[in-house]
């Protein structure tokens, strides 16, 4: 299946200059998409990407690549090692912050639960934890993650779709009231240390879309500030 193959393509996102120096990326994407598909055959229903390669403000020297893997039902336990060996094979072709994926059930990203659950999480963090035991790690690495409300909001409003279903049908709408909540707890790297390296969206902005993939006006101004403190919902990060 090829690369974005619905929506949100790097062309659309970056223009064509830019989208030419993105070709590791697409290569990269690629081959995770194509190695996901072998490992969960039908159990997949599709990959999508969201954070700042979403946005179209991704910087391959400070960024990282995160994407969500949506499933009909739990991945058995050879499954989850294997998602992971596919990533750690790739590490040479990683950004410079690495790569971060969830794993979600397709019943929660319709019908969204808060906090929400995943089946499998794993970032640049991880990687060495992986390396000397991925059996116990992938046994261990399940729960809920808050932060999910904002992935789903963001690869509802403008995600990539790697594989599968659209993601018009896949994410439904979070409610307000879940995105505003976001503001109580400050995202990480935003304050005095920041230095202009993050972007805060504000709730709002991301809500005015009127349909999924498409950018309100106040959402592309958002999108391309740095460093900038919101004065509404803080919702997401651009790393």
């Amino acid at each position: 299946m090829n690369f974005i193959c619905q929506r949100g393509t790097i062309k659309e996102k970056y223009g064509t200059e830019r989208a030419a120096a993105q070709m590791c990326e697409t290569t990269l994407l690629n081959q995770i998409s194509l190695e996901y598909q072998k490992i969960l055959g039908r159990r997949l229903v599709g990959i999508y990407v969201h954070g700042s390669l979403a946005f179209g403000c991704y910087r391959r020297e400070r960024s990282d690549i995160d994407f969500l893997t949506v499933t009909r039902d739990p991945p058995a336990p050879a499954e989850k090692e294997a998602l992971i060996d596919a990533l750690l094979k790739l590490e040479n072709d990683w950004p410079a912050k690495g790569i971060e994926m969830s794993v979600v059930l397709k019943k929660y990203c319709v019908n969204f639960v808060y906090p929400t659950p995943f089946e499998l999480h794993f970032s640049k963090m991880y990687t060495e934890r992986c390396r000397q035991d991925r059996k116990t790690f992938c046994r261990a690495m399940h729960g809920t993650d808050r932060d999910l409300a904002a992935h789903f909001t963001v690869t509802r409003a403008v995600g990539i779709t790697l594989c599968g279903e659209s993601a018009a049908s896949v994410f439904g709408a979070v409610p307000p009231r879940i995105l505003s909540g976001q503001h109580s707890r400050r995202p990480p790297g935003i304050g005095r240390r920041s230095r202009g390296r993050h972007c805060v969206l504000p709730a709002e902005s991301l809500q005015g879309a009127r349909s999924p993939g498409e950018r309100p006006d106040s959402f592309k101004r958002a999108g391309r500030q740095v460093g900038r403190r919101s004065a509404s919902a803080a919702l997401y990060l651009l790393d």
